[in-house]
């Protein structure tokens, strides 16, 4: 797994996306490459109307090796739009988590609906903040 961060990414989201992504990632799992990005959203031609906005990108549904690289996109600008940092945290793992399960689906060759997706991701964000409280 690989997360890189762009200019104007506070330092504070790329460790609170790097604490989620190292607790929630397991090589024996998740066998193939990820790479997530982490955006100023300050610098998208279309802004972002919440605290954070995620994408998930694939060549391949399901991979056909496990060479095949997994993409998620984090843009997050959360005082572009006057939220608290707890709300910009909550929204972020929230979003965060939400791009996970799209790679844990793709991963598992499931369907790419949300069908058992809000479920998931209200796993992960619970066993998360068990272990790290805001």
């Amino acid at each position: 797994m690989r997360v890189v961060r762009d200019p104007g990414v506070s330092q504070w989201v790329y460790n609170l996306s790097l604490k989620f992504l190292q607790d929630w990632y397991d090589p024996r799992v998740h066998i193939n490459p990820l790479k997530v990005r982490l955006i100023n959203a300050g610098l998208l031609e279309t802004p972002i109307c919440a605290c954070a906005y995620g994408a998930f990108n694939v060549r391949q549904w399901p991979p056909s090796s496990t060479r095949e690289v997994a993409k998620i996109y984090i843009a997050s600008n959360w005082r572009m739009w006057n939220c608290s940092k707890k709300e910009a945290t909550l929204e972020l793992l929230d979003t965060l988590a939400h791009e996970c399960v799209h790679y844990e689906k793709w991963l598992a060759g499931g369907n790419n609906t949300h069908r058992g997706l809000p479920q998931r991701v209200d796993k992960l964000m619970r066993d998360y903040l068990t272990k790290h409280p805001l």
